[in-house]
């Protein structure tokens, strides 16, 4: 068997941004703001008779604005834990946070919308939404123990 001397450095985040100056960071974040509003623009038509083509629909746009998210708050994790002491890293770091919190709370009506829903109403709605099933049956689960808005 040969043995193989791996090297350590530092990992590379350019598959996520180029950089912390990097442009697509806040074009990234004005794209959220933007996602995020249209996703509150369908707040009015969540109704217990929308349609399954509607549901998906706001699935889909709610998968896209959390993918989104993701990319940022992953970005900001990870370079924090390179550098946990560059005060420019933990200022981007919790202005990211902070909007992790901002959009939660944004969003969170769609949450308590379908843990409100009756169970019948529920199962209908379900059977169209795909790969996102399991993550609305799972939402059902904290039915008991949600709080109001």
């Amino acid at each position: 068997m040969t043995e193989t001397n791996y090297s350590q450095g530092p990992w590379s985040l350019r598959d996520l941004y180029s950089g912390l100056e990097a442009p697509e960071i806040q074009a990234d974040m004005q794209a959220l703001e933007s996602k995020v509003q249209a996703f509150e623009a369908l707040r009015p038509g969540l109704s217990p008779k929308m349609t399954d083509q509607d549901l998906a629909a706001a699935l889909r746009a709610y998968d896209a604005l959390l993918r989104l998210l993701s990319r940022l708050d992953g970005f900001a994790d990870l370079l924090f834990a390179q550098d946990t002491q560059d005060a420019r890293i933990q200022a981007f770091r919790a202005r990211v946070q902070q909007l992790v919190a901002e959009v939660d709370n944004r969003t969170l009506f769609f949450q308590l919308w379908w843990k409100a829903l009756e169970d019948g109403t529920a199962e209908r709605l379900s059977t169209a939404a795909g790969d996102f099933r399991y993550w609305l049956e799972a939402l059902r689960l904290e039915k008991p123990y949600t709080l109001s808005e």
